[in-house]
């Protein structure tokens, strides 16, 4: 098949005719739309693998994380991240060793109060019980159970 033209010139009474072969005529269109499927395609792989880089930029220190405050709930108090992204994930992550900087520090002094206090306790129970021990008369001390506290030796003659 073919793509042909002609045009009529009155002046000179003449038809000027032009031919030329379909194939040969949109060779040049083919041509175009070949480019702009290979572009296209080209495009879409270039964006996917952009996609998948961005998403392991995102999702990596967001594992660390996870991961990190996992060992802090383990008992790993004082767990410093190191992640370096330059964004909002970054920021975090400085809050985040902030939080457990704090809450090392919040633990340790609760461990030494408990350890204070349970000393108090200890001293206590040991000076009451020699209190109620030295009491010539038998004795013996209950709770609003009824439950029996301490017997001293002499309750027991």
């Amino acid at each position: 098949p073919v793509i042909s033209l002609y045009n009529w010139l009155p002046e000179i009474e003449i038809c000027l005719l032009a031919e030329i072969e379909q194939e040969e005529a949109f060779q040049p269109i083919k041509e175009l739309r070949n480019i702009i499927i290979v572009s296209c395609f080209g495009i879409v792989i270039l964006a996917i693998i952009f996609g998948l880089i961005l998403a392991r930029k995102i999702t990596i220190p967001i594992y660390e994380l996870q991961k990190g405050a996992e060992r802090i709930a383990k008992g790993e108090f004082g767990l410093k991240l190191d992640i370096k992204t330059d964004d909002e994930i970054e920021q975090l992550a400085n809050e985040f060793n902030l939080m457990s900087s704090k809450l090392e520090k919040s633990y340790f002094a609760l461990k030494q109060e408990s350890k204070k206090r349970i000393e108090e306790l200890t001293r206590n129970k040991a000076k009451n019980e020699a209190i109620l021990t030295s009491i010539g008369e038998g004795l013996v001390a209950v709770n609003k159970e009824g439950n029996i506290l301490f017997i001293n030796k002499d309750f027991c003659l």
